[in-house]
């Protein structure tokens, strides 16, 4: 997804990250207990906040994807000192820095920091480049310091632009989704499709609702003057081709499964 960035800026700073905390990045978790709490759960969950942001970019074609993939990357990256892992072992020791400062004032470090460095070394025609480079940088930091949303969820801000309020509430979603899968898997049962209430999640989990079985797409009604051929074979199914009713109706319980 980094990859697909057109920003030479944009595209650059993350190449950059990548390569300089790559690891440190891998064995991150993105919360200690709330969701994607696991060696490796912020590359999981920043993955899927990028296919997200990815799909509804067709849907609301004028967000800045390059800038909403290069924020998502970074808006928890200081969670490196709040959730990470050592090389050995699973379990998330604490760090001074991740304590006295929390995520967010590091990700905005070190995505300045970074962006500093790069810019030392940028070639001359970058001056030429539209949006300005001194815009783009701040519209990235912009990303991480609003993430949260709200002054009491912990943003020094709040968002003001569409990438922006796409970041937080996409954030969000995945968070929520993942919040809902750890839950439909561990919490009591209450009764017959219903779990116990998991935090911080508002009330008692139901199970969701099964999938409509697919059913092969009905000829198109034709009009009484249409002539029918005669000649045109018959199609018939193999048993592969049509799974036994019976068994699509069978509704399993909730895995939480994304994929």
């Amino acid at each position: 997804m980094c990859n697909s960035i057109h920003d030479p800026r944009l595209h650059t700073l993350c190449q950059n990250f990548i390569q300089s905390h790559g690891i440190l990045f891998q064995r991150t978790a993105a919360a200690r207990k709330n969701h994607h709490a696991r060696r490796g759960g912020l590359v999981e969950h920043v993955a899927q906040m990028m296919r997200s942001a990815k799909a509804i970019s067709t849907v609301y074609t004028d967000l800045n994807l390059d800038l909403l993939i290069a924020g998502i990357l970074f808006h928890d990256c200081g969670k490196m000192w709040e959730n990470t892992y050592p090389e050995t072992g699973f379990a998330q020791p604490y760090d001074i820095q991740g304590e006295m400062l929390g995520h967010i004032p590091l990700g905005i470090d070190l995505c300045g920091r970074l962006w500093s460095a790069m810019m030392t070394d940028a070639p001359d025609d970058w001056n030429e480049l539209f949006p300005l480079s001194e815009d783009v940088r701040i519209h990235l930091l912009h990303l991480i310091a609003s993430h949260h949303g709200t002054y009491e969820f912990g943003s020094p801000t709040l968002p003001r632009t569409p990438e922006a309020i796409a970041l937080h509430y996409i954030d969000n979603l995945d968070a929520r989704y993942e919040m809902f899968k750890q839950g439909y898997n561990a919490a009591p049962e209450l009764a017959p499709g219903i779990q116990q209430k998991q935090f911080p999640l508002p009330a008692n989990l139901v199970a969701p609702l099964a999938h409509f079985p697919e059913q092969p797409h009905s000829p198109a009604p034709t009009s009484p003057d249409a002539q029918t051929p005669t000649s045109a074979p018959k199609k018939t199914s193999t048993p592969a081709e049509e799974p036994e009713l019976e068994d699509e109706l069978q509704a399993k319980p909730f895995t939480g499964e994304l994929f």
